[in-house]
C-alpha cells in the first residue's frame, strides 16, 4: 500500500469544555493591537463514595481574541470553549498551585478558537463566591 502523504508529522488536538466563569481579566492588547481577554472556567465533577456525593473542580484559564473579546458575558454563565491546550512553559504541564484549604490543584492553559453562551447565570448563581478561591 503506498501513499502519497507523509504524516509522520501529522498531529491534531482540540479540547471541548463546558463550564461556568468564574473569573474575567481586563481586555489587553498585543503590541500590533490585536485584543485578548483572559478569563477561568471551572468544571464541576460529581460522583458517589459510600452513598455520599463528592465533588472536584477543575479550572481552566481561557483566551480569546479578535471579535470574541466583544462577546458579552458574565461570571457564573455557562459557557462552551473549543481551542488547544498552552502547556505552561517552566513544566510542559498544567500549572499546579495549593488551594486555599491546602489541597494541591492544577489549572489547565487553553486558547479558544470557538466560544459559545450555553446558558445565563439566573439570580445569585453561586458561582459569584467563587472568584476568590481562583488561583489566578
Amino acid at each position: 500500500m503506498s501513499s502519497n502523504y507523509n504524516l509522520s508529522n501529522a498531529n491534531f488536538q482540540r479540547w471541548v469544555v463546558l463550564g461556568r466563569v468564574g473569573h474575567i481579566d481586563d481586555k489587553r492588547y498585543t503590541p500590533n493591537g490585536k485584543p485578548v481577554l483572559r478569563f477561568s472556567l471551572a468544571v464541576d465533577r460529581f460522583w458517589s463514595k459510600s452513598d455520599e456525593l463528592q465533588t472536584e473542580t477543575v479550572w481552566y484559564r481561557c483566551q480569546i481574541s479578535n471579535g470574541w473579546t466583544e462577546k458579552p458575558f458574565e461570571i457564573g454563565d455557562l459557557v462552551m470553549v473549543e481551542g488547544y491546550p498552552q502547556p505552561d512553559p517552566e513544566t510542559g504541564g498544567p500549572r499546579v498551585f495549593t488551594r486555599q484549604d491546602g489541597r494541591p490543584g492544577a489549572a489547565y492553559e487553553m486558547f479558544c478558537t470557538c466560544f459559545q453562551i450555553v446558558a445565563r447565570k439566573e439570580g445569585n448563581h453561586p458561582m459569584q463566591d467563587l472568584e476568590e478561591d481562583i488561583p489566578f
